[in-house]
């Protein structure tokens, strides 16, 4: 196994009462282990969601058992790229999809409530989510307090700053890292219009102004 690119800021137990001293993660804070490289993030998510899926299987229910996984993107970054806003999802229904197989469809996490009611049969209350099931989202929208917009497509993203208006557009294909803005690249200036128009219909959406 080649050494992972990817490492996790934090492992162990998280503590959120007590002391003010003793809040934080466990690991992080005591011990020889604080000061070693931490294993990758992927092997962790194995080992858990390994322990998860062995219990259900234990159990005795796993043909009617569907399992969501995901985590929280605790970073503490203030950015809307895609390291700081995107995370991990894998979902198995019992007899829908193969196993193994991924998607590149964009989604919210609170997309994945109405999915579960769909799932079982249920009407969902009435929510900002969609069912998985049924549609895929051309777009994601988000911000950060009142300064950072972000609007993004498979392809294209556009980071707008509310207080300086300055853009960052990115080829989400061929520039994963958001590395390259484009936003002042006149070949692009189609591409960055159009995204705009998003932005602005996504925001009125929302309710903003």
């Amino acid at each position: 196994m080649k050494q992972a690119g990817y490492r996790a800021v934090f492992a162990g137990t998280w503590r959120g009462s007590g002391k003010p001293e003793d809040v934080g993660f466990e690991v992080a804070k005591k011990g020889p282990a604080a000061a070693l490289p931490q294993p990758p993030f992927f092997l962790w998510a194995e080992e858990d969601g390994g322990h998860s899926l062995a219990a259900v299987e234990s159990s005795g229910q796993s043909g009617r058992t569907i399992v969501f996984s995901t985590v929280l993107n605790c970073s503490g970054a203030v950015s809307l790229r895609d390291k700081d806003v995107r995370v991990p999802l894998a979902v198995r229904v019992p007899g829908l999809g193969k196993a193994g197989s991924t998607s590149p469809n964009l989604c919210y996490l609170h997309d994945l409530f109405p999915t579960a009611c769909e799932l079982v049969g249920l009407a969902p209350v009435k929510t900002d989510g969609k069912s998985l099931k049924r549609r895929v989202r051309d777009q994601v929208f988000c911000g950060y307090r009142d300064t950072l917009r972000m609007v993004r497509t498979e392809k294209w993203k556009l980071i707008r700053d509310e207080k300086t208006k300055a853009a960052q557009l990115y080829d989400m294909a061929a520039d994963p890292e958001e590395t390259r803005n484009l936003a002042a690249d006149p070949a692009h200036r189609g591409i960055l219009e159009e995204m705009e128009r998003r932005l602005t219909e996504a925001r009125r959406a929302a309710g903003e102004k």
